[in-house]
């Protein structure tokens, strides 16, 4: 990036910190909250969901709503809140046409939602915020959260 001065310095920092976290347990530096570049921050979100919903040779991906739920545990430690809210926002949880079966027996498929609340679970009398199945759906067999990372592939 040396030979490009025309793109400023922002590139080169992305590169260097987006592995930092904000509790100084990421490397190469250790940099600790203000002192990693709000640039770093976002990418750093971003590699992680990107290296956590990808296949690998030693594991499958996992599933968007499993690698949400570990970016939200890691906001304010290892993430910035900030971003981490703006990027569960943009992404959806459940890919268009996921039949799920929650824990406590309903299947559907999960409603679009764009909401401030990237938590939002769905409103009274339907708190999942599912689509009521059709009859012509086939029956989910279990919970996508209950099955081990490595023993679900996804498509």
């Amino acid at each position: 990036m040396n030979g490009r001065p025309d793109l400023g310095p922002e590139p080169a920092i992305v590169a260097h910190e987006h592995h930092e976290r904000l509790d100084g347990s990421g490397y190469p530096q250790g940099l600790h909250g203000g002192d990693i570049h709000p640039f770093a921050r976002i990418a750093a979100v971003a590699d992680v969901f990107d290296a956590m919903s990808t296949d690998r040779v030693y594991r499958w991906r996992y599933l968007p709503h499993v690698t949400l739920e570990t970016l939200v545990g890691g906001m304010g430690t290892l993430f910035d809140p900030a971003v981490v809210k703006a990027f569960c926002e943009a992404v959806a949880v459940y890919p268009n046409g996921t039949v799920v079966r929650l824990t406590n027996g309903p299947v559907g498929r999960p409603q679009p939602r764009f909401r401030a609340d990237p938590l939002h679970r769905g409103g009274p009398g339907n708190p999942a915020g599912l689509v009521p199945r059709p009859s012509t759906l086939p029956a989910a067999t279990s919970s996508p959260s209950t099955q081990a990372p490595s023993s679900r592939r996804v498509s």
